[in-house]
């Protein structure tokens, strides 16, 4: 388990090297404020990704995770509930809904007592999972680009083995992440495809630097603001990292459409379907 008053702010900060957090001080001074430690950020993430996303997300992930009522979930990353509570008001109830940040989780729990469905939320890091998750899991879930919140190779790495070793045989693994890519050759693309529609309209998003080892973005809502560091992963580390922790047959698609259909220039968010053999 994990310190129940974690925040991502703190999350992220506890990564950072000596030198990283001298460089993020540094850059933020800079700017004369931050907004990294944000009691708001799961109301502006939410009303950015909108109820749109319980539909769009949880209907791509039945038909591609092949997932039905039997089917035994991981959701890694509950955040404000969507994926979720879209799968559940869909009639897929056996899921572990997983959060660090207390923030999130209580949130998480009004938004599901709103649409009247339980959640069993666990607090794990996922550097960290239990053995006894062993082989247990028919699908694990990492979405919401969160599993870029990792900015160090070897707990990467660790997240990745361990979402290997709790899925059983035949088990399959949907992650997502933000189109890095682009973002590192100075192109940074928002405007609101894929599950996440409203993130271009509802809300501002202005990345305040970009190092090929971190990141920080701002996010703006009315008076609302929050400042988030990602890890931005470079063109196939992804693929690599799954491949190297045992993943086969992964697929790829680039705003929820199949690879060859989509335009990796234009691509907001890609996300990549494994399976454990």
């Amino acid at each position: 388990m994990i310190n129940p008053n974690k925040s991502y702010e703190k999350y992220g900060r506890e990564q950072l090297t000596l030198e990283q957090n001298e460089r993020l001080d540094e850059k933020l001074d800079a700017l004369g404020d931050s907004y990294l430690d944000s009691h708001e950020f799961p109301e502006i993430i939410h009303d950015a990704s909108g109820r749109e996303r319980y539909d769009i997300e949880s209907s791509f992930l039945i038909e591609h995770m092949r997932l039905n009522n039997h089917t035994k979930i991981f959701d890694s990353c509950l955040g404000t509930g969507a994926t979720s509570i879209g799968l559940k008001l869909k009639g897929i109830d056996n899921i572990t809904s997983n959060e660090i940040d207390k923030d999130f989780a209580q949130f998480a729990t009004r938004q599901a007592k709103e649409n009247n469905v339980p959640l069993d939320i666990t607090r794990y890091d996922w550097r960290k999972l239990p053995n006894r998750f062993r082989a247990e899991h028919d699908a694990v879930l990492c979405l919401g680009n969160s599993f870029t919140y990792l900015l160090q190779e070897q707990g990467r790495k660790r997240a990745m083995d361990n979402f290997y070793m709790i899925l059983k045989p035949g088990g399959l693994l949907c992650i997502d992440t933000r189109n890095y890519t682009e973002l590192l050759r100075g192109n940074f693309l928002n405007r609101g495809k894929g599950p996440y529609r409203q993130m271009g309209s509802v809300i501002q998003i202005e990345p305040l630097f970009i190092y090929p080892d971190i990141t920080l973005f701002r996010y703006y809502k009315d008076e609302k603001k929050i400042d988030l560091l990602f890890y931005p992963l470079k063109d196939g580390e992804l693929e690599r990292l799954m491949i190297n922790a045992g993943f086969k047959d992964i697929k790829t698609f680039g705003d929820y459409e199949p690879e060859g259909e989509f335009n990796p220039k234009t691509t907001e968010f890609y996300t990549f379907i494994g399976t454990k053999p």
